[in-house]
């Protein structure tokens, strides 16, 4: 599984039953605070772009690139600047991005995935590569400023295994490459936090007991358009109503009821970390001028032998941000209900 798309927790309502118990057993885990089912969990950073680097398991060579390098088709691998001009012709400043990340990031071994925050310049101390700002205290002087979270293995691309990694210490080639901390730790006292977690746990599993059909959708774009429709609603700063979603959708309202226990679920888990202090700076996270903790945190999780992942993210506050921003401000109620009279021809 690439690190392409991960889900959030309250998404797996729509996959069935079976999804939602295996989405209710990670979050249990992570109110472990022994950690005896060895998740792994890094800080979800809001750079932009997402660069893959690393040494080409099928030549031995170094490349830069995005999650293109993973594309079924023709995989957009750059090895040189040709390469990169070749790919991206037309977009400058991506362009520029890779051609430097080719020049300074090191020559590592494996292969990893990262964002992209900024270039350092000794000057400025505000970045803002997606939604969130990020201000140092200290101006770096590395060229590239990056936070690492991901590595993969396997023998080619197209079956290699994401594996988010905290922590993930790579060499900064001679100082010209700042490495961002990716460590979220658990607090110590999380009492408070587990009778809450508790609470709404057990809420769901009542909830569970009396819902009798999940939504079983045609194809992968009719459920692709019930997730447009909640994120059309937050983007015009709706409540989710689960009955109205259910008539607009034709979709059991506890369905959704059950989407809006999760979501609570996941924002008490989220309560018990903090994101660690960098390791050679110190950088703090802002959004629309207020001060966050972080974005949220990806849980990497080993159930019955096979890997999921997971973000978690505070979504109806970043999300609502994202979407009210000038490069979401297209949509409007129109749209909307066009995407809601489409959820009707959806299951």
């Amino acid at each position: 599984m690439k690190n392409i798309h991960i889900m959030h927790p309250e998404d797996y309502v729509f996959d069935g039953k079976d999804a939602v118990k295996n989405v209710l057993e990670i979050l249990k885990s992570c109110m472990d605070h022994d950690n005896k089912f060895e998740n792994h969990y890094s800080i979800k950073y809001d750079g932009a772009p997402a660069i893959v680097f690393g040494t080409d398991v099928n030549n031995g060579r170094f490349f830069v690139g995005t999650k293109s390098v993973f594309n079924k088709g023709i995989k957009k691998i750059c090895y040189t600047n040709d390469c990169i001009d070749y790919y991206y012709p037309e977009q400058k400043h991506l362009n520029h991005i890779l051609k430097q990340c080719l020049k300074y990031l090191p020559r590592v071994s494996g292969i990893y995935q990262g964002d992209f925050i900024g270039f350092g310049d000794r000057e400025t101390t505000e970045f803002t590569p997606n939604t969130i700002t990020y201000k140092f205290d200290n101006p770096p002087s590395q060229n590239i400023i990056m936070a690492v979270h991901t590595m993969y293995i396997g023998d080619e691309f197209d079956v290699m295994v994401a594996l988010p990694e905290s922590g993930v210490m790579l060499p900064t080639n001679e100082g010209k490459v700042l490495f961002l901390n990716t460590i979220a730790e658990q607090t110590t006292d999380d009492r408070i936090f587990q009778h809450a977690f508790n609470y709404v746990y057990t809420a769901i599993i009542d909830q569970l007991e009396i819902i009798y059909e999940f939504p079983k959708f045609r194809t992968k774009a009719a459920k692709a358009r019930v997730l447009k429709l909640i994120n059309s609603k937050i983007r015009a700063n709706d409540i989710l109503n689960a009955e109205e979603l259910a008539k607009e959708t034709g979709i059991d309202f506890r369905i959704f009821e059950l989407y809006s226990m999760i979501t609570q679920l996941k924002e008490i888990v989220m309560n018990r970390f903090k994101c660690a202090e960098g390791y050679n700076t110190n950088v703090r996270a802002y959004l629309s001028n207020k001060e966050i903790e972080c974005e949220g945190i990806v849980v990497s999780h080993i159930n019955h032998w096979s890997r999921i992942v997971i973000k978690l993210v505070r979504r109806y506050e970043f999300s609502r941000y994202n979407f009210t921003s000038s490069r979401f401000a297209k949509t409007n109620d129109e749209t909307v209900h066009k995407v809601a009279q489409q959820m009707l021809k959806a299951v």
